[in-house]
């Protein structure tokens, strides 16, 4: 079985040795860093993709050979970005990341991913359930509500959530599908679906988004938008979702715009954050100065001066700050391996043999490419920042580990095809 994963391992030595590189350059950037720190990271690093390996290799020997690789290479840009920007947190952000393989090797491993079908509803009230709990109980960070605490642990239940919302969404399509590709008639050129079959996925999308707006948390909601709008158009291929969808959330902007002064603050600091660095423009703007500072080739790898002119450099702007020290091609390198991530992904669905798996793939690879999108998108002034994370590169232990447990579904469901 250790011969059918040889390429797996090759990858990840080639990511390991990326990563290795990218240490010597942020020592000379920073002799006086230690250098038992950095040697225990490249250890550390180099455990966590032999780990990772090891695992697949016993619970998933058949499973994709890229994907865990892709994603060992993000998490090396991520963990050297928090050790380069906040050392404090790195060994915290390390301890994640075991965690997160751990749980991928042992998802992977799992042989009836086809069953979550009968758990969508239950999914749903589940996730549903966690967003009022974390309403009634959690605390605000950021302008949002969406932390819970347990003792001297906080975690963000939205992250579980989303992976909930991905497996009901897969269930209730692949059993309806037919039903909601129907019409009941057209308007304006576009196939009205049949209002009793996309009755539930309404109430559903209605209720979560109440819930996530009481929250204040507007990133979870344009992320869990996102998903269902992407789910159900690869479902149906009916243009009627999409328009019908983008007027609701138009809808639904202008009112939590109207309703909640820290929409208003992040919407104006992004209008024009030059006006506004006292009230919300700040990150923004100092965020494209580093943008602009990193050039073609970037400053290297230490070399950056977000660390100390961006607030939450290691979270929302993490991206900033690879685009100021690895310069265009560097950012654009990050960038592909989103995009390789996500074509993979597309693979695996397309191999799968069951049309809940394949609309349970393709959900999971819609979730990072809009998580990317979004949050590189703010990071350039696109669009508005949300607050969610760029995934397995902002820290962040509930992120990451949810993430890491997408992989695992993705490779199990490629090993058992």
């Amino acid at each position: 079985m250790i011969g059918e994963r040889r390429g797996e391992l090759r990858l990840i030595l080639w990511a390991w040795g990326v990563v290795m590189w990218g240490l010597a350059c942020y020592w000379l950037a920073e002799p006086q860093f230690s250098r038992q720190v950095l040697a225990l990271y490249a250890i550390g690093y180099l455990l966590i993709g032999l780990l990772g390996h090891l695992l697949l290799i016993g619970n998933a020997p058949r499973a994709d050979q890229v994907v865990f690789p892709l994603v060992y290479m993000l998490t090396g840009l991520g963990l050297m970005s928090v050790l380069r920007l906040r050392p404090e947190l790195a060994l915290r952000q390390f301890l994640w990341v075991f965690i997160g393989v751990a749980w991928m090797g042992i998802a992977a491993g799992y042989p009836h991913w086809h069953r979550l079908v009968y758990w969508k509803y239950s999914s749903a009230v589940v996730g549903l359930l966690l967003l009022l709990l974390t309403t009634l109980l959690g605390y605000e960070a950021g302008g949002a509500r969406r932390w819970l605490a347990l003792g001297g642990f906080r975690f963000e239940p939205v992250e579980l959530v989303r992976v909930l919302l991905v497996i009901f969404l897969a269930g209730y399509l692949s059993q309806a599908r037919k039903l909601l590709q129907g019409t009941k008639g057209k308007f304006l050129g576009l196939s009205l679906p049949e209002p009793r079959y996309v009755g539930p996925l309404v109430t559903m999308w209605i209720l979560f988004m109440f819930v996530l707006v009481a929250q204040r948390d507007l990133g979870a909601a344009f992320l869990f938008y996102g998903i269902f709008q992407a789910m159900l158009l690869v479902a149906t291929g009916n243009m009627a979702y999409l328009v019908v969808g983008a007027c609701m959330a138009a809808v639904g902007a202008g009112l939590a715009y109207r309703l909640f002064s820290h929409v208003q603050v992040r919407f104006q600091a992004w209008w024009n954050p030059w006006v506004r660095l006292e009230s919300g423009g700040y990150q923004i703007a100092q965020s494209l100065f580093s943008l602009g500072a990193g050039g073609i080739f970037g400053r290297g790898w230490g070399r950056g001066a977000a660390a100390s002119t961006v607030p939450a450099v290691h979270t929302d702007f993490v991206f900033s700050s690879l685009a100021e020290e690895l310069g265009l091609l560097g950012s654009g390198a990050v960038l592909f391996l989103y995009l390789f991530l996500v074509m993979r992904t597309v693979r695996a669905a397309l191999l799968a043999n069951d049309e809940f798996l394949q609309l349970l793939t393709i959900g999971i690879g819609s979730l990072f490419a809009i998580q990317a999108i979004v949050i590189i998108g703010g990071v350039i002034k696109m669009i508005p920042m949300t607050g969610i994370t760029m995934p397995f590169i902002s820290y962040g232990g509930s992120s990451l580990i949810s993430s890491y447990l997408l992989v695992g579904a993705i490779l199990g469901i490629s090993h058992g095809g």
